[in-house]
């Protein structure tokens, strides 16, 4: 039981503390993960190496992130939220430390590998343990905040960065990024409490888990606090990950899991063509980079923008209603660039915004929605798998899309042609739709 789902839900100063360190651990790890993309240009002079070789680094972090999501993120559900959030601050800070110290493509690429697997294993911890801090109709908005501190990590580094790589090298930027992550780890050590439902699964920490929910939601009944601190204990560390794994595609959660494995795989496809291959795609289409700079700009914003108001909309309507208004924008979006803006700098630029709007504001709603779908007991297992079938897709569309720009298919029909994974994910999303109205107190746990 959770007493925020029997209350108003005033947030607290004591949740918006705990909160506020998720966020600053994401954009921390924004840094970290960041850090190689900032010093490449720097590297390949001082090493002088082709960016083919230098691609290599970019994949082994995304590889690591993959790993950190299967294996390290589920260390949350068994041990707690707050000893693996620190371990993977810790083992990031490491890991860029010694990137700083590589002398070699191949030294760098496994010191990125490292950094990409505390960065996978960090991301889904940060969401549940927000979500477990945050009152019931300050989940939604909560939750996206903290899943876009990362990017906003990420974009801070780029204006520092460069300053650095330029004065001090490009070792600079990897100590840098290494110092902050290791100052907000200590941070976290002392100030980050536990998740109180966790807590709450052991005998002799229930005192603990009872006054931690005493300061985070002071307007709850206190016979619900009570009732919350009381129930059957059960010792969850008995579950490895394996086990973890087989709780998603058990009877209870298996519809539900393949469904956000499919809008998920759908989505991150759409959002790292776009992040990744829009600069390339518009300069074929004859714009020149810092028009086509402008459109990826233009498309951040307007993600950003859609996040958060499909955040509040979640806690106003159904949130599969507030999340199935992304694809249809993102579909029509799409639609809209292909056939008509493409070639039309004003409407080329109106369309990225929407087409932001539906693509970010599906996947970072989506993340927030897949953490509640799932108990405590899982919920770092869920947000983690999810987010690896996620990356899988976008290292997929990654290399088709250079692929399908190499060929002589014509922009304005790949823009039309992302169209369908969003109509994809839309009808999949109806699937959960009509789980949740066929019972919704047996799969979205909104009172967790």
């Amino acid at each position: 039981m959770n007493p925020t789902s029997q209350t108003g839900g005033q947030l607290s100063r004591y949740s918006l503390m705990v909160v506020a360190i998720c966020c600053l651990a994401g954009i921390v790890e924004g840094f970290d993960y960041a850090a190689a993309a900032f010093a490449a240009p720097f590297i390949g002079r001082a090493w002088d190496v082709s960016n083919a070789l230098i691609g290599i680094i970019f994949t082994a972090a995304g590889l690591g992130a993959i790993l950190g999501n299967i294996f390290l993120a589920p260390l949350g559900d068994r041990w707690g939220r707050r000893p693996a959030i620190i371990f993977n601050l810790l083992l990031t800070a490491l890991a860029t430390c010694a990137g700083g110290l590589a002398t070699s493509i191949e030294m760098l690429a496994l010191t990125r590998l490292v950094c990409g697997i505390g960065v996978g294993g960090l991301y889904p911890n940060l969401i549940a343990l927000g979500l477990e801090y945050l009152p019931t109709r300050h989940k939604a908005l909560g939750a996206v905040i903290i899943a876009c501190s990362m990017p906003v990590g990420l974009s801070i580094s780029g204006f520092i960065s460069g300053s650095l790589g330029a004065t001090y090298g490009w070792p600079s930027i990897f100590y840098f990024s290494a110092f902050i992550s290791a100052i907000v780890a200590i941070g976290c050590l002392a100030l980050l409490p536990e998740s109180p439902q966790y807590l709450i699964r052991f005998e002799r920490h229930r005192a603990k888990a009872h006054e931690i929910m005493g300061k985070a939601f002071p307007d709850a009944d206190q016979q619900l606090l009570d009732a919350a601190s009381t129930q059957p204990a059960a010792d969850i560390r008995k579950e490895g990950i394996i086990e973890k794994f087989t709780s998603l595609v058990s009877e209870k959660h298996r519809t539900t899991t393949l469904l956000i494995w499919v809008i998920t795989f759908l989505t991150m496809c759409m959002n790292y063509f776009f992040s990744g291959w829009l600069p390339t795609a518009l300069s074929k289409e004859g714009m020149d980079i810092s028009a086509a700079t402008r459109a990826l700009s233009v498309f951040t914003i307007g993600g950003l923008a859609g996040s958060l108001i499909t955040s509040k909309a979640q806690t106003r309507f159904s949130p599969a209603a507030a999340l199935s208004s992304c694809y249809v924008i993102a579909a029509l979006g799409l639609l809209f660039l292909g056939q008509i803006a493409l070639k039309d700098g004003p409407l080329l630029l109106i369309a990225m915004f929407f087409v932001g709007w539906g693509i970010f504001g599906g996947q970072f709603s989506l993340v927030v929605i897949t953490g509640r779908y799932y108990s405590a007991e899982i919920r770092s297992t869920g947000i983690g798998a999810a987010t690896a079938i996620g990356r899988l897709g976008g290292m997929a569309i990654s290399l088709l899309g250079g692929v399908l720009l190499a060929s002589n298919l014509k922009v304005s029909l790949i823009f039309v042609g992302l169209s369908a994974p969003a109509l994809i994910a839309l009808f999949a999303i109806f699937g959960l739709w009509s789980l949740t109205s066929r019972d919704k107190k047996a799969e979205y746990q909104t009172a967790t």
